[in-house]
């Protein structure tokens, strides 16, 4: 009979073996991402003093609507928390699996019809559940569009800074990713029509083009109708598709957003991606994409995952129609309203001119500019040490331009509490005051 090796033959064989050929060539290049691509709040391990974090895009801790979600669980399961015992043994006897079965490449329908009815609300003519498609949020999204169009060394065109996990997310997929910069209003449309026209030349066109252009991750900026046109046309134009994201469209200060750009283009050469991340909590891990059917039918040949969790797409389904959800993302919108405000004021009192920034209308985000002679990765390091924590602008920028110049910041004001983000603009502030009075 065979003798098989012994466990310290099999450790022994383990340490020869060159771990790094079992990977991909493609992810050769790569590593796990750090804590903004996750969309993380990092924090240091030992800090000398509490830290406050106002890094990453994550909501209020205190406002999760846990009962409303247990509430909604247990109706997608079949139960009824004021039945009695005896009817909530039946339930839970009941044959009925489909919550906790397979729920097949697009999702749950009926949840897929609501987030039509809620979320594509402005769009006219209305689109239903065959205009999307269940996805692990937004970035699985994203990851099935890469899949089912990018092969090696396609192009992918993007606002600089974007979303540090996208443009992650297009690097793994071996894209070749070009930026363009923006000013106050998005996208700039001058330097995108020549970055187009250029590739077009070279014979590598662009196959996507991705925007935020709605309270843009890091910035916050909001791109403007006409502007937004002209992305559509531009796009159009050169045979481009938009890949829009649109994680933070729901959380507005004032009036209703402006209509995204699938609704202007009513589909065409647009896919959205969007998710309840941002308006519930990141944990569900549930987003969509929404695109025009017969584009939709050309993307999930590549999907390969099984799909997502039934359990949840009810529950999520329950929420929606129960008007629960709705009415927690009105009391999400003054929240978030009510920290940017604290925060932008703060900052203002402590910082002075030290800092320059523009209040969103939306959104999580507050994008600043040190003033010179002021740089972000030391300001970064003087505040980590004084326990507050925020990324610099440089990890929303390609490797490969165009060039960030050094003295950016992003500030979250989601997760913390208000006293928080007094204290953390004050912090910020102590670190910045030595190095102005040229200490």
């Amino acid at each position: 009979m065979h003798k098989p090796p012994s466990l310290h033959e099999l450790a022994q064989l383990w340490q020869q073996r060159d771990l790094g050929s079992l990977t991909s060539q493609r992810l050769q290049a790569l590593n796990v991402g750090s804590a903004t691509d996750w969309g993380m709040s990092t924090r240091r391990s030992d800090p000398k003093v509490q830290p406050i974090s106002l890094a990453g895009g994550i909501p209020d801790a205190a406002t999760l609507p846990k009962g409303a979600l247990v509430q909604a669980m247990a109706r997608a399961l079949g139960f009824d928390a004021t039945a009695s015992l005896a009817a909530l043994v039946d339930a839970a006897s009941s044959t009925d699996d489909a919550p906790l079965s397979y729920g097949g490449a697009f999702g749950y329908e009926p949840l897929r019809e609501e987030i039509a009815r809620f979320f594509a609300r402005d769009q006219n003519p209305a689109v239903g559940a065959d205009h999307f498609v269940l996805t692990n949020g937004a970035a699985g999204a994203i990851d099935l569009v890469c899949s089912a169009m990018l092969d090696r060394g396609d192009v992918v065109v993007s606002e600089v800074p974007a979303f540090s996990g996208s443009l992650r997310t297009f690097s793994g997929h071996q894209a070749r990713v070009v930026g363009v910069p923006m000013d106050r209003h998005g996208m700039r449309m001058d330097v995108l029509q020549d970055t187009l026209r250029r590739l077009g030349a070279e014979g590598t066109p662009a196959k996507l083009i991705y925007v935020s252009p709605t309270f843009h991750n890091p910035t916050g900026i909001t791109m403007p109708v006409e502007r937004r046109l002209q992305l559509i046309e531009l796009a159009a134009h050169h045979g481009a598709v938009l890949l829009e994201d649109t994680a933070y469209n729901e959380l507005y200060f004032g009036a209703e957003p402006l209509p995204n750009l699938n609704a202007l283009a009513q589909g065409h050469f647009v896919i959205t991606v969007g998710t309840f991340s941002k308006v519930i909590g990141p944990g569900l891990r549930v987003g969509w994409l929404q695109a025009r059917p017969e584009l939709i039918r050309l993307l999930m040949p590549a999907r390969f995952d099984m799909g997502n969790s039934p359990l949840l797409h009810r529950t999520l389904h329950e929420l929606m129609v129960s008007g629960e959800l709705e009415s927690h993302v009105q009391r999400m919108r003054g929240i978030y309203r009510t920290k940017m405000q604290r925060l932008a004021a703060a900052l203002r009192e402590a910082c002075g001119e030290m800092v320059q920034f523009a209040d969103p209308a939306g959104g999580f985000f507050l994008w600043l500019r040190l003033a010179p002679p002021f740089e972000a990765k030391t300001v970064q390091e003087r505040s980590l040490d004084a326990g507050v924590v925020f990324p610099v602008g440089s990890a929303f920028y390609l490797r490969d331009g165009p060039p960030e110049d050094g003295q950016h910041i992003r500030l979250a004001y989601s997760r913390a509490a208000l006293e928080e983000l007094q204290v953390g603009a004050e912090r910020l502030a102590a670190n910045l005051q030595p190095v102005a009075e040229g200490g």
